[in-house]
Formats: structure tokens, C-alpha cells, sequence
């Protein structure tokens, strides 16, 4: 492995990440309605757990490759046979909050796949 630089591997956002995720939402305006699609038509037709109906030009659905193939079924031919194409893999991320000034190891960040020999980007 290459000398490290000093620095830590990896930084982070004043505040956490949940400060970008705010910002974001803020400025996109979204309107946030979690519900099923139950309709294509121009357009799509949402239905939450109440029973009230959304109408949408797009909709954007932020989720794993095989949720995204089961819940465009049937809607959307397409995109459901393109997400049971991609292939996934299990990950973990560990996030830990640390006093400030702490020190850490000079190896800290490095990221190994299981079937692979150690490297860092």
C-alpha cells in the first residue's frame, strides 16, 4: 500500500450528513408521500395508506435494485426487467462519533472486498 497521507482516509460534514439531506429536500421543494403505485397512466396515480390519491409526471423510487424489480411489476415492464439484471451485494457501514481531537491509526478507512487482496483507493 502507498504511504498515507497524515490525514484520515475519509471526512465527513459539519453537523452529519442528516445537514445535506435537509438542504437538499429544502431546496427541491419535494413533496414526500410514501404510497403505492396502483395505476399508469399519463402520468402515475399513488395511493397512501389513507386511501388518498396522488397524481405525478415522475416518480422517483430510492431503493434496493430487487425491492425497485418487485414494486414495478406489472407498471413498468421495462425498468422491472432492467433492476432483476443488477447485481447487488450485502455492505456494512459502521459510523462511529469520537471525541474531537481524538487520535486514530494511521490504517484506519481501508475498505476490503471479501474476494480481493487489500487496497485502498
Amino acid at each position: 500500500m502507498p504511504p498515507g497521507s497524515g490525514g484520515p482516509v475519509f471526512g465527513a460534514l459539519d453537523g452529519g450528513y442528516q445537514v445535506l439531506l435537509d438542504g437538499l429536500v429544502r431546496r427541491s421543494r419535494v413533496h414526500w408521500v410514501r404510497a403505492r403505485v396502483v395505476q399508469l397512466e399519463r402520468g402515475w396515480v399513488l395511493r397512501d395508506e389513507t386511501g388518498g390519491r396522488w397524481q405525478a409526471d415522475a416518480v422517483i423510487l430510492a431503493v434496493p435494485a430487487p425491492r425497485l424489480a418487485r414494486l414495478v411489476d406489472g407498471i413498468a415492464p421495462r425498468t422491472h426487467a432492467a433492476a432483476r439484471q443488477i447485481v447487488s451485494a450485502s455492505s456494512a457501514v459502521v459510523a462511529l462519533a469520537v471525541p474531537g481531537g481524538t487520535a486514530f491509526p494511521h490504517c484506519s478507512g481501508v475498505l476490503v472486498a471479501g474476494d480481493e487482496s487489500p487496497h485502498a483507493k
